[in-house]
């Protein structure tokens, strides 16, 4: 009996002992995955590691550190608020996971606890403060959100975001800044006389410039001082009337990452006034950038990753308003519907039709295509003639090989949006899905470039059929 009183407690000890070293080697092990960048694949383990004790903090703030890594930032919010009880550095991940989520007083709350741990063990409180003020601003922001009429979105990878971005010839053109693909871009007015710049400067970081067209060629590129910061200034654009500016910055003054900045010329002194953040929805507390006006059509475009898995974003095109119109609600999860952009359709009105403007928006055709289409063909020859119908002809063989090279410019045309879908699959598809969608997409993008030398040399060689019957 005494023999037994003594064994009973000792193999419970062992046991209990060992559960702790199971534990700590999980965690060891979910650690080792994480910092080789296997999330999906360490966020099942993290999740069994706290089922077995949901009240532990150091096995919750590794399953919320690692669900904010993957982008799960409402899931991560209960297991880093339990961690919280033991772990400071819990607190500055739960309140960026509540602002992700637009629960910006939430997010309040708890850095405000946090800074009084920090007062109370005399430690510096700079950096909450900053992330206290974020917090305010995004919570007036979102009090104040704007009604736009958002009828279009469509994710994309970031390297090929400007493939979205359909602008009519007169409302300018954007490209990406050279060797900077996916990283800055760089703006030309319609007209072509006037271009917005982005540049690295000496500590790495990216300015805005302006150039002019004059006399034939581009003056020098002059820094736009009152619009720069020590932070990246990137993404710019302007607006039809000349004056206004539109650009992202991740100067700290925003909601977190890129924000959206407008900025008006002042006539009088040629220089730019202060610029303005924008309110919700074009900025959020992820990247929000590259917002373009296409006034002609009274549509716009900007890009934001939000909610997006890594290095993809989402192009939303909106109806211009003519005036600013406030959401028309004091429940903050309606506003919060209208400000995050989870859904596009809480912001559309259900008695209009928007399939014009979706259709005008996604039309990928040149001004010259659009004005071709008017016609039954469209073949520009020498000099100043262009032939619009097939009678146009006076070479019989001419006319045949056009009509092949017609045949194969329609071919090219479904390549050309057959890639565009897969680029776009690409980025929402799962790896098993992707190793497939790759190869189609790199035989496409090795054989249209060769369809489309093809058609060349057969246009040069009607050209040259038709010159010769005349």
């Amino acid at each position: 009996m005494a023999y037994r009183s003594i064994i009973l407690p000792l193999l419970a000890l062992i046991l209990a002992f060992g559960g702790k070293q199971s534990y700590a080697q999980q965690a060891s092990e979910i650690r080792l995955l994480i910092d080789s960048g296997q999330y999906e694949k360490a966020l099942p383990m993290a999740r069994q590691l706290v089922a077995k004790n949901s009240k532990q903090p150091d096995n919750n703030y590794l399953l919320g550190s690692l669900l904010y890594k993957v982008r799960h930032y409402d899931e991560a919010v209960e297991p880093l608020r339990v961690a919280t009880s033991k772990r400071a550095d819990a607190y500055e991940l739960l309140a960026d996971a509540y602002a992700k989520g637009y629960h910006f007083s939430e997010a309040l709350t708890t850095l405000e606890r946090y800074r009084a741990t920090l007062v109370k063990k005399k430690q510096e409180t700079t950096r909450v403060d900053v992330e206290m003020e974020r917090m305010r601003r995004g919570s007036r922001l979102l009090d104040r959100a704007e009604w736009i009429e958002v009828f279009d979105s469509v994710r994309i990878r970031k390297q090929d975001l400007l493939s979205a971005y359909h602008l009519t010839a007169d409302n300018g053109n954007i490209s990406w800044l050279q060797g900077s693909q996916a990283e800055a871009t760089t703006f030309v007015n319609g007209r072509g006389d006037f271009s917005l710049v982005t540049r690295r400067n000496s500590a790495g970081r990216y300015d805005l410039y302006e150039a002019n067209f004059i006399h034939n060629r581009w003056s020098d590129v002059q820094p736009l001082d009152r619009l720069n910061t020590e932070y990246d200034d990137n993404y710019p654009s302007m607006r039809a009337d000349g004056i206004t500016v539109l650009f992202a910055s991740n100067r700290p003054n925003g909601l977190g990452g890129y924000d959206l900045y407008m900025a008006r010329r002042d006539l009088e002194e040629g220089t730019f006034l202060e610029p303005v953040l924008l309110g919700m929805p074009f900025n959020s507390p992820f990247d929000d950038y590259l917002l373009v006006y296409d006034e002609a059509r009274g549509i716009g475009f900007f890009a934001s990753d939000r909610f997006c898995p890594a290095d993809t974003a989402v192009v939303y095109t909106f109806a211009i308003n003519d005036a600013v119109r406030p959401v028309a609600t004091d429940d903050l999860d309606v506003k919060r519907g209208y400000a995050s952009l989870r859904s596009i359709a809480v912001t559309l009105d259900e008695d209009r039709d928007y399939s014009e403007l979706i259709a005008m928006a996604r039309d990928v055709r040149t001004d010259a295509e659009k004005k071709a289409s008017e016609y039954q063909i469209y073949f520009p020859m020498q000099g100043l003639r262009i032939y619009t119908k097939w009678n146009d002809f006076r070479s019989r063989e001419a006319r045949s090989r056009y009509q092949d090279v017609v045949a194969k410019a329609k071919k090219l045309d479904q390549s050309t949006a057959r890639l565009e879908q897969l680029r776009r699959q690409y980025g929402e598809a799962p790896t098993a899905e992707r190793n497939r969608l790759r190869q189609e997409i790199l035989q496409l993008e090795n054989s249209i470039p060769a369809m489309q030398r093809e058609i060349n040399a057969l246009e040069k060689e009607v050209r040259n059929l038709e010159m010769q019957s005349q």
